[in-house]
């Protein structure tokens, strides 16, 4: 923010000097003339043009900074009350499969207030315990589709599976991908 000021502030400075130096070659010296201000027209109580010009220089960047924190102020304020409905009304946890193929990919979206019920209050608790924020990664062998019976478990039939997440401390997102891994479905 202080890079824009800073830079608005030469700008406006080197355009008075040139405005000013060359006023004659840019055909602007009877800018302030006084039978062109808005002042003779009755529109404003600037006193000259040169006034008026300098005054609106240097308002219409404040007019900039308090739109912008009006606006900023009002999205801060949308935000917390979505968050404030979410708490009220916890939502489950997200999980959305894709198969495409043997490829399995498996979209995971937790938060702090998904356990409404007070008996599982504890595993809330649990799992967010640490403040976390960053990226992370993780594979893990997993046991394949490709054998049955007592061959599934062998070494030849383990596959790996992929994670890749993100934690934004009270919430956690991570994708599992994975190519010839068993999936139980559990209802």
């Amino acid at each position: 923010m202080i890079h824009f000021i800073l830079i608005y502030a030469i700008g406006f400075i080197i355009t008075l000097f040139v405005l000013h130096k060359w006023k004659k070659e840019l055909n602007i010296d009877n800018y302030d003339n006084q039978e062109d201000t808005a002042y003779d027209y009755g529109h404003t109580e600037w006193s000259s043009n040169a006034q008026a010009y300098a005054g609106w220089s240097l308002v219409w960047p404040l007019m900039v900074v308090i739109f912008s924190g009006v606006t900023i102020w009002k999205g801060i304020m949308s935000l917390s009350k979505w968050i404030q409905a979410r708490i009220e009304e916890p939502t489950q946890v997200f999980i959305k499969r894709l198969k495409i193929g043997e490829v399995n990919v498996k979209f995971v979206l937790r938060h702090y207030w998904e356990n409404p019920d007070p008996e599982n209050i504890w595993i809330r608790k649990f799992d967010f315990r640490r403040k976390e924020f960053g990226f992370w990664y993780d594979k893990n062998m997993c046991v394949g589709t490709t054998k049955k019976g007592k061959e599934m478990f062998s070494d030849s039939n383990l596959y790996p599976s992929y994670m890749f997440g993100m934690n934004l401390i009270y919430v956690k997102f991570w994708i599992t991908v994975d190519r010839k891994v068993l999936h139980i479905k559990l209802d």
